[in-house]
């Protein structure tokens, strides 16, 4: 009976040993699911981001088209404006001109101011130049 007693004991130390090694088979599985489970989300992640960094790049793509359309127009109108001032320069010069020939012609004496504002470079001209 001693011997019926140790074989069961040893029955029972050898599935005892057993139930442990399954036991960490299935721990390691576990484990390796739950990494596989993470790797999954990270890749799933790491999609996500490149879409989203190829949408800002979409982005930033068309907010330079439509600032650099926007600096070509301001551009435009800068040249139109100087091409306004400079008419009306000539215009000013023009007048200054006459009012010089009509006091001649008539033999007008012009006050000091008068003959400032002939005399006079106007403020534009030289601010249009530094622009240009």
């Amino acid at each position: 009976m001693n011997d019926q007693i140790d074989a069961q004991n040893d029955k029972i130390k050898d599935l005892e040993e057993k139930l442990i090694a399954i036991s960490r088979k299935m721990d390691n599985k576990s484990i390796f699911q739950d990494e596989e489970s993470s790797k999954l989300l990270l890749d799933e992640a790491k999609k996500e981001l490149l879409l989203e960094i190829t949408q800002l790049r979409n982005n930033r793509s068309s907010m330079s088209d439509g600032i650099s359309e926007s600096i070509t127009k301001l551009e435009q109108e800068v040249d139109e404006l100087k091409t306004t001032l400079l008419k009306k320069e000539t215009e000013a010069s023009l007048l200054r001109l006459s009012l010089a020939k009509m006091a001649k012609n008539t033999g007008y004496t012009l006050s000091e101011s008068e003959m400032k504002l002939l005399k006079g470079k106007s403020s534009s001209l030289d601010l249009l130049a530094k622009v240009i």
